[in-house]
């Protein structure tokens, strides 16, 4: 199957990826789908990730170079959906890979369909590439056709679906805009991309489940996925989340503000016991940092649940107790 270079760009981030980088361009070239555009967003490498990119040529796709200053992944994810040309946008991260016919899979239905704003793929988590050992993302529903505020709704307090697919690439942008309304200083607070894949299932009329495969590969020596001394500002997030969703999805029966809580909780929760277990590799203005949000949140959280604002479930409950009698009080 051919689309043009206008159809689909795939946005794949980069730092310090010499080791990954030249083996997610040789999966891309490995697609069924042909004619796709792919834009590489080094996010100021100190190894060779930009001159790799440089010299790879692909018989399948158009190969765009992005380079920035080290900005974070937040930001050069957004750079790059600003550089892309096409209607559509699909994130791969640089140790992670698709099946063959990924794309395709994904892209086929929204093409023929175009009340359909987001494909999502089959995630799959394993070890390595090599790995047999794997295990699929369960998803809430086995419907693959579903209504994107259905899909919101179960993606709040916890996720019910994964956000790794193509989407359209107005989604995208009118979901920043609108995440941009909460954190109106544009700052990375880490997980600013979950927050507007969030905002990107409520905006979509539908979402397809495809059936092409994302191995998600649990690799520990990812830049993502090692400790991060700004871990904290997480919390804003889930703040900010909070903030739309009471402002912009009140009607119906759905009870978006106590689903905003429990994630609310679940993250100072997440925060707290990364401090825990991180706390002997900071120094001692990052723990006070760190202790600041915690407490600010909580104390925000008690304030709510004795002004009988939100009603937070039994599990929130406890967390919130812990973690109050844990780290704020001491």
């Amino acid at each position: 199957m051919i689309v043009s270079s206008n159809g689909l760009s795939v946005i794949v981030p980069a730092y310090n990826e010499e080791k990954n980088i030249l083996k997610i361009l040789q999966n891309l070239n490995e697609q069924t789908l042909s004619g796709f555009e792919v834009v590489v967003i080094d996010d100021g490498s100190q190894d060779n990730t930009a001159s790799i990119v440089k010299n790879y040529t692909s018989s399948k796709y158009k190969l765009t170079l992005v380079q920035q200053q080290n900005m974070g992944a937040a930001q050069a994810r957004e750079k790059a959906i600003n550089a892309a040309t096409s209607t559509y946008i699909a994130f791969v991260d640089c140790d992670d890979a698709l099946s063959a016919d990924a794309l395709e899979q994904a892209i086929k239905p929204m093409l023929e369909n175009d009340d359909i704003g987001i494909s999502l793929f089959e995630l799959i988590h394993t070890k390595s590439h090599a790995d047999l050992n794997r295990t699929s993302f369960k998803y809430y529903t086995d419907s693959t056709l579903i209504k994107g505020e259905d899909a919101l709704t179960h993606c709040i307090s916890s996720w019910g679906l994964h956000g790794f697919g193509i989407y359209k690439k107005k989604i995208l942008t009118k979901a920043y805009n609108t995440y941009y309304k909460y954190n109106k200083d544009r700052i990375n607070y880490i997980n600013n991309d979950e927050i507007i894949s969030r905002i990107c299932f409520g905006m979509a009329r539908l979402i397809f489940l495809s059936s092409g495969k994302y191995y998600f590969i649990h690799n520990l020596e990812s830049t993502t996925r090692k400790v991060n001394i700004n871990y904290y500002k997480v919390i804003n997030n889930a703040c900010y989340l909070k903030g739309y969703l009471a402002a912009e999805k009140k009607s119906g029966s759905f009870d978006y503000i106590s689903e905003a809580y429990k994630l609310l909780v679940s993250t100072v929760w997440g925060v707290s016991v990364r401090y825990i277990r991180w706390r002997h590799l900071f120094n001692k203005e990052v723990k006070a940092e760190w202790r600041k949000a915690i407490k600010k949140a909580v104390d925000d959280l008690r304030l709510d649940n004795i002004n009988h604002s939100v009603r937070l479930n039994k599990k929130s409950t406890v967390q919130l107790f812990i973690i109050y009698y844990l780290l704020v009080r001491i």
